[in-house]
Protein backbone atom coordinates (compact mmCIF):
# COMPACT_ATOMS: atom_id res chain seq x y z
CA UNK A 1 0.00 0.00 0.00
CA UNK A 2 1.31 3.61 -0.56
CA UNK A 3 0.59 6.56 1.28
CA UNK A 4 -0.64 9.80 -0.28
CA UNK A 5 1.18 11.96 2.81
CA UNK A 6 4.72 12.32 1.92
CA UNK A 7 7.92 13.10 3.65
CA UNK A 8 8.42 12.89 7.39
CA UNK A 9 7.02 16.71 8.31
CA UNK A 10 3.50 16.39 9.37
CA UNK A 11 2.71 20.00 11.03
CA UNK A 12 0.33 19.61 14.31
CA UNK A 13 1.55 22.01 16.94
CA UNK A 14 -0.69 23.43 19.74
CA UNK A 15 -3.85 23.15 21.18
CA UNK A 16 -7.08 21.87 18.98
CA UNK A 17 -5.32 22.59 15.64
CA UNK A 18 -5.63 19.66 13.14
CA UNK A 19 -3.33 19.60 10.22
CA UNK A 20 -5.07 18.95 6.67
CA UNK A 21 -2.22 16.76 5.88
CA UNK A 22 -2.62 14.72 9.07
CA UNK A 23 -5.89 14.10 8.36
CA UNK A 24 -5.48 12.80 5.17
CA UNK A 25 -3.06 10.57 6.53
CA UNK A 26 -5.55 9.27 9.19
CA UNK A 27 -8.00 8.48 6.53
CA UNK A 28 -5.06 6.27 5.05
CA UNK A 29 -6.36 2.33 6.17
CA UNK A 30 -4.43 0.17 7.67
CA UNK A 31 -5.77 -2.77 7.15
CA UNK A 32 -2.91 -5.44 8.47
CA UNK A 33 -2.60 -3.02 11.31
CA UNK A 34 -4.97 -5.14 12.90
CA UNK A 35 -3.75 -8.54 11.93
CA UNK A 36 -0.24 -7.51 13.13
CA UNK A 37 -1.06 -6.67 16.58
CA UNK A 38 -3.14 -9.94 17.19
CA UNK A 39 -0.24 -12.13 15.20
CA UNK A 40 2.45 -10.41 17.91
CA UNK A 41 -0.29 -10.80 21.08
CA UNK A 42 -0.70 -14.13 20.03
CA UNK A 43 2.60 -14.89 21.13
CA UNK A 44 2.49 -13.49 24.65
CA UNK A 45 0.41 -15.51 27.45
CA UNK A 46 -0.23 -12.28 29.12
CA UNK A 47 -0.79 -9.59 25.94
CA UNK A 48 -3.20 -6.96 25.97
CA UNK A 49 -4.44 -5.83 22.37
CA UNK A 50 -5.88 -2.41 21.97
CA UNK A 51 -7.27 -1.95 18.92
CA UNK A 52 -9.86 0.18 17.10
CA UNK A 53 -11.90 2.23 19.43
CA UNK A 54 -9.82 1.13 22.32
CA UNK A 55 -6.54 2.56 20.94
CA UNK A 56 -6.12 5.62 22.97
CA UNK A 57 -3.84 7.51 24.49
CA UNK A 58 -4.89 6.99 27.69
CA UNK A 59 -5.32 3.21 27.48
CA UNK A 60 -1.65 3.03 26.07
CA UNK A 61 -0.08 5.42 28.56
CA UNK A 62 -1.47 2.53 30.85
CA UNK A 63 -0.71 -0.23 29.47
CA UNK A 64 2.58 0.94 29.17
CA UNK A 65 3.47 1.64 32.05
CA UNK A 66 3.06 -1.82 33.08
CA UNK A 67 4.51 -4.57 30.33
CA UNK A 68 7.87 -5.48 29.25
CA UNK A 69 6.96 -5.00 25.36
CA UNK A 70 4.94 -2.31 23.96
CA UNK A 71 4.08 -2.83 20.15
CA UNK A 72 2.35 -0.04 18.42
CA UNK A 73 1.15 -0.52 14.69
CA UNK A 74 -0.10 3.13 13.32
CA UNK A 75 0.65 5.79 11.73
CA UNK A 76 3.38 8.22 12.72
CA UNK A 77 5.13 11.07 11.69
CA UNK A 78 8.38 13.20 12.30
CA UNK A 79 8.68 16.62 13.02
CA UNK A 80 12.25 17.88 12.26
CA UNK A 81 11.67 21.71 13.41
CA UNK A 82 10.04 20.33 16.61
CA UNK A 83 10.66 17.07 17.52
CA UNK A 84 8.52 17.41 20.27
CA UNK A 85 5.39 17.44 18.08
CA UNK A 86 6.58 13.99 16.16
CA UNK A 87 3.52 11.45 17.13
CA UNK A 88 1.67 8.44 16.10
CA UNK A 89 -2.05 8.48 15.49
CA UNK A 90 -4.63 6.76 17.94
CA UNK A 91 -8.12 6.64 18.57
CA UNK A 92 -9.66 9.65 19.89
CA UNK A 93 -11.57 9.88 23.41
CA UNK A 94 -15.05 9.07 23.11
CA UNK A 95 -17.31 13.02 22.25
CA UNK A 96 -14.06 13.45 19.99
CA UNK A 97 -14.31 16.08 17.05
CA UNK A 98 -11.87 13.84 15.16
CA UNK A 99 -11.65 10.33 15.21
CA UNK A 100 -8.00 10.16 15.90
CA UNK A 101 -5.87 11.67 18.49
CA UNK A 102 -2.20 11.84 18.56
CA UNK A 103 0.49 10.91 21.29
CA UNK A 104 3.49 13.37 20.88
CA UNK A 105 7.02 12.99 21.61
CA UNK A 106 6.68 15.26 24.21
CA UNK A 107 4.23 13.30 25.67
CA UNK A 108 5.90 10.13 25.48
CA UNK A 109 8.89 11.99 27.59
CA UNK A 110 7.05 12.03 30.92
CA UNK A 111 5.72 8.31 30.64
CA UNK A 112 6.78 5.69 33.15
CA UNK A 113 8.06 2.86 30.82
CA UNK A 114 9.03 -0.20 32.58
CA UNK A 115 9.38 -1.73 28.88
CA UNK A 116 12.36 -3.58 27.88
CA UNK A 117 11.28 -3.27 24.21
CA UNK A 118 9.39 -0.80 22.67
CA UNK A 119 8.55 -1.35 18.65
CA UNK A 120 7.04 1.77 16.48
CA UNK A 121 5.62 -0.49 14.11
CA UNK A 122 4.91 2.84 11.75
CA UNK A 123 6.58 4.83 8.74
CA UNK A 124 9.43 7.48 9.29
CA UNK A 125 9.32 7.20 13.32
CA UNK A 126 13.15 6.61 13.52
CA UNK A 127 13.39 10.23 11.84
CA UNK A 128 13.34 14.13 14.01
CA UNK A 129 15.72 16.65 14.34
CA UNK A 130 20.20 15.44 14.39
CA UNK A 131 21.20 18.06 17.30
CA UNK A 132 24.94 17.99 17.63
CA UNK A 133 25.88 16.39 20.98
CA UNK A 134 22.61 14.88 21.65
CA UNK A 135 21.68 12.73 18.30
CA UNK A 136 18.41 12.77 17.26
CA UNK A 137 14.92 14.17 18.56
CA UNK A 138 11.83 12.42 18.13
CA UNK A 139 9.60 9.51 18.95
CA UNK A 140 12.34 7.18 19.46
CA UNK A 141 14.53 9.45 21.74
CA UNK A 142 11.23 9.59 23.77
CA UNK A 143 10.45 6.30 24.74
CA UNK A 144 13.87 5.66 25.97
CA UNK A 145 14.00 8.68 27.87
CA UNK A 146 10.75 7.78 29.35
CA UNK A 147 12.43 3.88 29.97
CA UNK A 148 12.50 1.69 27.19
CA UNK A 149 15.51 -0.54 26.81
CA UNK A 150 15.20 -0.84 23.23
CA UNK A 151 13.20 0.99 20.49
CA UNK A 152 12.50 -0.50 17.15
CA UNK A 153 11.42 2.18 14.74
CA UNK A 154 11.79 2.96 10.51
CA UNK A 155 13.43 5.26 8.75
CA UNK A 156 11.04 5.35 5.79
CA UNK A 157 7.45 4.86 4.38
CA UNK A 158 6.45 0.96 5.18
CA UNK A 159 4.24 -1.44 3.51
CA UNK A 160 1.63 -2.09 5.65
CA UNK A 161 1.36 -5.88 4.50
CA UNK A 162 5.73 -6.08 4.65
CA UNK A 163 5.58 -4.92 8.10
CA UNK A 164 3.27 -7.32 9.16
CA UNK A 165 5.30 -9.98 8.00
CA UNK A 166 8.34 -8.83 9.14
CA UNK A 167 7.21 -7.87 12.77
CA UNK A 168 5.58 -12.00 12.91
CA UNK A 169 9.06 -13.13 12.00
CA UNK A 170 10.30 -10.85 14.68
CA UNK A 171 8.65 -11.18 17.73
CA UNK A 172 8.95 -14.99 16.76
CA UNK A 173 12.67 -14.80 16.58
CA UNK A 174 12.55 -12.77 19.85
CA UNK A 175 10.57 -15.70 21.60
CA UNK A 176 13.26 -18.32 20.25
CA UNK A 177 15.70 -16.16 22.65
CA UNK A 178 17.51 -14.33 19.80
CA UNK A 179 18.24 -10.38 21.01
CA UNK A 180 16.59 -7.53 19.65
CA UNK A 181 19.91 -7.17 17.36
CA UNK A 182 19.48 -10.76 15.67
CA UNK A 183 15.75 -10.93 15.78
CA UNK A 184 15.57 -8.01 13.39
CA UNK A 185 18.04 -9.65 11.34
CA UNK A 186 16.25 -12.87 10.93
CA UNK A 187 12.98 -10.82 10.22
Amino acid sequence: MYMPVRGAYMPIRGEGEVSSALTAMAMVPLPEAKAEGEAVAGLYDDAALLTGSDATKTALGQAGSDCEVLHIATHGYADPDFPDFSGLLLSAPEGSETPYSVLTAGEVYGWPLKARLVTLSACQTALGRDVEGEGILGLSRAFIYAGAQHVVCSLWPVSDESTRTLMTAFYESLNSGASVEEALQAG
